[in-house]
């Protein structure tokens, strides 16, 4: 019974804790509980040799790779089509041109694939140490009617171009936020091998 005791103790103390550095912070309380969440999230490691990245990813999510590893798609296991989806894919022609060339043809692109796309913000970032370009949009699903927010990070690397990019419902965004950029800030480069085998 004494553990019992001392245990929630300790959970109602680090409750209070929260609660009182969000009021001091002026930062909502739900970022505290998803950081909160975030920390008891278990992470597995994937690494794609062919293409020279790894990452980590939420190890209740399953990832597949397509074609020939160049598109690898992570979801979560319930296979609901309304849950997170990310997915990074390789771009094996980029062209040689300037890396701003690169992007406004990108989101040309994107316009071309959803006219209805509402960008909600566009931003100089880095994917793997190398510089990067971040695009987010809100459109909506032509199959359910669910309204979603689509993030694009695309960005170049040894004259191959990488697109990590995040689907997910509106109204799940915010909450989804850390650990998406968890996921961001873990993607690495390493060095490529030429292999035939999926990774």
């Amino acid at each position: 019974m004494l553990i019992k005791r001392n245990t929630s103790y300790i959970l109602s103390l680090t409750g209070i804790i929260t609660i009182f550095l969000s009021l001091i912070s002026n930062i909502p309380l739900q970022y505290y509980i998803q950081a909160k969440g975030l920390l008891s999230t278990e992470f597995s490691k994937y690494e794609n040799l062919k293409y020279g990245y790894k990452m980590l990813y939420p190890s209740d999510w399953q990832p597949e790779a397509r074609s020939d590893g160049n598109i690898v798609s992570f979801q979560t296991c319930s296979n609901d089509p309304s849950g997170d989806l990310l997915t990074v894919t390789i771009d094996l022609n980029p062209g040689i041109q300037p890396f701003d060339v690169y992007i406004q043809k990108k989101i040309s692109d994107e316009k071309k694939l959803y006219s209805d796309l509402n960008i909600l913000k566009e931003e100089l970032t880095k994917l793997g140490g190398n510089p990067a370009y971040r695009l987010i949009y809100s459109l909506q699903d032509p199959v359910s009617g669910d309204m979603k927010i689509k993030t694009h990070i695309w960005t170049i690397n040894n004259n191959t171009g990488y697109d990590f990019s995040n689907l997910v419902l509106l109204k799940s965004y915010s909450e989804n936020l850390p650990m998406i950029q968890k996921l961001i800030d873990s993607f690495e480069f390493i060095p490529r091998m030429n292999i035939d085998a999926d990774n």
